[in-house]
């Protein structure tokens, strides 16, 4: 009996420890501090959803930039406006794939020294949204950028919803 209750536990500690050491993420899969990473690109797109929730401003989804905020803290301010674009939306179009998806973006300087950064993703290997449009609103802190807004609109493939700007889902 005093036998069977050893096992017992010893079992349960083991998979306690197999369990708790799933949960646990490596250097490797951040594209900031990872120092073997010869870009900032991933193939997985960091989790920045915020515990707040999207909502809709002036025709637009404006997300929390807290958990970005925390990312772009972490890597010490010598990132550029693109640089800070491509970590939020790492994904890179690849030119053997069907189809003529493009990835464009822009930065335009504002009042008050903020930088407004525009990611546009046209002609997406989707079947109901063709185009993505990101908006990062970046201000000067020192040698760093904070991100004070993030806003998505996309358009819609003709037939499936918004062909315009807008926030409805496509179908």
């Amino acid at each position: 009996m005093r036998r069977s209750k050893k096992l017992f536990t010893l079992f349960t500690v083991i998979l306690f420890a197999l369990l708790l050491s799933c949960n646990q993420t490596s250097d490797r899969d951040d594209p900031i501090n990872n120092k073997n990473s010869d870009s900032l690109h991933t193939d997985k797109q960091p989790n920045l959803s915020s515990t707040e929730p999207v909502h809709a401003v002036g025709g637009a989804l404006e997300e929390d930039p807290t958990d970005l905020n925390h990312l772009l803290s972490a890597h010490g301010g010598t990132l550029t406006p693109e640089q800070i674009m491509k970590i939020y939306y790492p994904h890179e179009v690849n030119p053997e794939e069907e189809g003529n998806e493009t990835i464009t973006i822009s930065k335009k300087e504002l009042e008050g020294g903020t930088i407004k950064v525009c990611l546009i993703d046209d002609n997406m290997m989707d079947d109901s949204q063709k185009t993505s449009k990101i908006e990062l609103t970046l201000e000067a802190v020192g040698p760093a950028w904070k991100v004070i807004k993030i806003e998505k609109q996309w358009k819609c493939y003709e037939g499936r919803g918004h062909t315009d700007w807008g926030i409805q889902s496509c179908t």
